[in-house]
């Protein structure tokens, strides 16, 4: 992630009925960033990882095998 200025960014990973699994909340400082979800705890399957923050709004979706 890149940001320009700092910004709270938060996160929710969604399963494949629509149920949230997991919420999140990154304070993002100016510049790139690596960010990690732990995903230990829901079983395998697809998931949808929104991100919605003042300059970033993404919708991604994943497989955890």
């Amino acid at each position: 992630m890149t940001v320009k200025t700092a910004e709270q960014l938060p996160l929710r990973v969604i399963d494949n009925m629509g149920g949230i699994v997991k919420k999140q909340q990154w304070n993002l400082l100016a510049g790139s960033s690596s960010l990690s979800v732990d995903m230990k705890g829901p079983v395998n399957g697809l998931y949808y990882l929104e991100l919605n923050g003042k300059s970033i709004s993404r919708q991604l979706n994943f497989l955890k095998q």
